[in-house]
């Protein structure tokens, strides 16, 4: 049995690593899986050390392609985020500034309608006193013998 590696560039070349895998390897090495010590085996035992690092490796390469397709989905989202976000400031801004308007509008409004009462009043109670002043103008006076 040939328990030696293939050659560099031989068989390795595909991504599933089936070209020199464990159905290749020779029948007494299955038992060498539960091995901890790879260099108790010999190269047989190497070998599946290897292609669980393959193995280790492919699951990371898929983890790593998981994460940046989310990473890329998160960008996505916070650049439509803030441009919503900005839209919404600009917004604000311009109901803030239009509130402030009708706040400063309405606060002048009251001040002249308050002149224009207490104008109203006084003017009232000077018409009043006037009247009051003619009809005693104008009333008979009477004699007191």
């Amino acid at each position: 049995m040939n328990d030696k590696p293939p050659a560099k560039g031989s068989q390795r070349a595909s991504s599933d690593h089936s070209g020199y895998g464990a159905q290749h390897l020779p029948a007494h090495s299955v038992a060498l899986r539960s091995s901890t010590k790879a260099e108790d085996y010999g190269p047989a035992a190497a070998l599946y050390g290897i292609e669980d690092l393959y193995s280790k490796r492919e699951e990371l390469n898929r983890q790593i392609k998981l994460e940046e397709e989310e990473k890329e989905r998160l960008q996505h989202d916070i650049q439509i985020l803030s441009e919503k976000l900005s839209k919404v400031e600009k917004s604000l801004a311009q109901r803030l500034a239009a509130r402030a308007t009708f706040d400063r509008t309405i606060g002048e409004t009251e001040a002249a309608y308050t002149k224009i009462l207490e104008s109203s009043q006084s003017l009232l109670s000077v018409l009043k006193q006037e009247a009051g002043n003619l009809s005693r103008a104008t009333e008979p006076r009477r004699k007191d013998h």
